[in-house]
């Protein structure tokens, strides 16, 4: 779910850049102070979605992290459980021998 998120959110800024683009083309033909002051409310949206695309990454490092420990663990109690399968199985042939 994760990846589907953020494949839709770089959906979401590739549309928003050729939006922007559209702006731009549109500024050319306005007044000098009627051009900066979009220019300015673009330039903050910009640096919103360059900071909101900086927590994405880092959250998606965590996330990645979290599972590379995860899948550690998993194999790690999968050999405990094999062990106590293998001690299982061996005090069941020591109490069948006893018991002979």
């Amino acid at each position: 779910k994760l990846a589907t998120d953020i494949i839709n959110e770089e959906r979401r800024y590739s549309g928003a850049l050729k939006s922007d683009m559209a702006r731009l083309e549109d500024l050319c033909s306005k007044s000098d102070g009627q051009a900066k002051e979009e220019l300015r409310a673009m330039k903050q949206m910009f640096e919103q979605s360059e900071d909101s695309r900086a927590a994405m990454s880092n959250e998606l490092y965590r996330l990645n992290s979290d599972n590379e420990k995860l899948n550690k663990e998993k194999q790690d109690l999968k050999a405990s459980s094999d062990r106590v399968a293998q001690k299982a199985a061996t005090l069941s042939m020591t109490t069948a021998s006893l018991q002979s």
